[in-house]
């Protein structure tokens, strides 16, 4: 419910579709918290994913997205806390290519995305349809997993 609905939402905006098939592995810390969960996914094109959230007393934090395809691969380093480091690496046909951008933290995007909402009817990039999709992937982890459904 919180840094592995990240690892998660991309997969389904990378992919664009959403998963047949869930299965998923949990551990529960203290307060009932999910600390650790791992899932792999099957989609209806044939794709597989696999996600991980990992916020274990003992783990660095890392953010990573891998993608590998028939031509190559693409490589995102740190999409979560931009502010400290990032980069898209590409391998298309062995050819490498390596971008940084800038280190402005996500949330003064979200936050530019909310006032062009209010200010000027902007449509938000993933609005409440995407939401409930989102969390029916997540309950379905969560229930792979063995873990009770939040908000229940």
């Amino acid at each position: 419910m919180d840094i592995g609905c990240y690892p998660i939402s991309w997969v389904r905006h990378i992919i664009g579709e959403e998963p047949l098939t869930v299965t998923a592995e949990a551990e529960v810390g203290p307060a009932d918290v999910d600390v650790y969960l791992t899932s792999e996914m099957t989609f209806p094109s044939g794709v597989t994913a696999r996600t991980s959230g990992d916020m274990r007393e003992s783990t660095r934090f890392r953010a990573d997205i891998e993608v590998i395809g028939e031509l190559g691969a693409m490589i995102v380093n740190n999409p979560l806390a931009p502010q400290s480091g990032n980069s898209i690496k590409l391998n298309i046909n062995g050819e490498g290519s390596t971008e940084r951008f800038d280190r402005r933290a996500t949330y003064g995007y979200q936050l530019d995305a909310f006032i062009a909402a209010v200010d000027e009817g902007a449509q938000p990039l993933t609005g409440p349809e995407d939401a409930v999709k989102q969390l029916k992937v997540i309950d379905r982890c969560y229930e792979a997993a063995g873990l009770p459904l939040r908000g229940l």
